[in-house]
């Protein structure tokens, strides 16, 4: 565990340079994984934050009312000022839609590939993997997400002419301009990308979607019961993670 005071001289906020280090250690284990480096390293960069400090820092869930007022504003992403448009005009609303749907984080949404849409057993999913230079949070982001029956022909249409990567835009230009983006419709720096998986969670969560079922969908990390869990059993069949994704009957433009 490396503890850091440096937010202290320079005024940067601990879950900002939390980032920053959780950045390197994928760095490192990209490297170790390539046989780049033969050191061992820490499995966590992380340093104490105050129980304070985690409620200030606690990203909210955007509402069924925010992610309507997104959509009626989208033109505000895909154009600039100017009304010249975007070069990723195309990729805005499909990113977020994934997200909305899904659940899947901003890094796993920007790194697929044509190849990580697939089906199996009729039921199609996105494979969700750590494949050539793709960097995911922690080894249970590797999974398999039904793709949710609201979005399944747009995505199936969207991919059709692409040869390998979904999306021309990265993680760090599409963060950039979805902050932008929400900030220029009024919400709070709790608000973000991640906002999207937050709202997901919490939809399936009021459906009383069972805990377990939420934790494998969303790829999270194991608490120490879970873990045990998992020892002993398999994965979810995908139909079973299909029947509770598409229990969230959502639909954008409704509130």
């Amino acid at each position: 565990q490396l503890k850091i005071c440096y937010h202290k001289d320079k005024g940067i906020k601990k879950c900002t340079i939390n980032h920053y280090l959780i950045m390197v250690r994928l760095f490192l284990t990209y490297c170790q994984k390539a046989k780049y480096i033969n050191f061992d390293f820490e499995e966590d960069i992380i340093f104490t934050i105050t129980k304070k400090e985690q409620r200030e820092n606690k990203r909210e869930p955007f509402t069924k009312e925010d992610i309507k007022q997104i959509f009626e504003n989208l033109d505000l992403i895909r154009f600039t000022p100017t009304q010249r448009e975007s070069k990723y005009i195309n990729d805005y609303e499909m990113i977020i839609k994934i997200g909305i749907f899904s659940g899947l984080r901003i890094n796993e949404i920007c790194q697929l590939r044509k190849k990580d849409i697939k089906i199996e057993d009729g039921i199609w999913f996105f494979d969700i993997n750590d494949e050539g230079e793709k960097h995911l949070k922690n080894e249970n982001s590797i999974r398999k997400v039904p793709i949710h029956k609201y979005i399944l022909e747009e995505v199936l249409d969207f991919i059709k002419n692409k040869n390998s990567n979904i999306f021309d835009i990265k993680e760090e230009k599409m963060s950039k301009d979805f902050g932008i983006f929400k900030t220029k419709l009024g919400f709070n720096e709790k608000k973000v990308f991640h906002s999207f998986r937050h709202f997901f969670q919490n939809e399936l969560k009021q459906l009383e979607v069972n805990y377990q079922v939420i934790q494998e969908i969303v790829g999270h990390a194991e608490d120490e019961d879970y873990k045990m869990t998992k020892i002993y059993t398999k994965s979810y069949k995908l139909q079973v993670l299909k029947d509770n994704i598409d229990k969230f009957n959502f639909k954008i433009g409704e509130v």
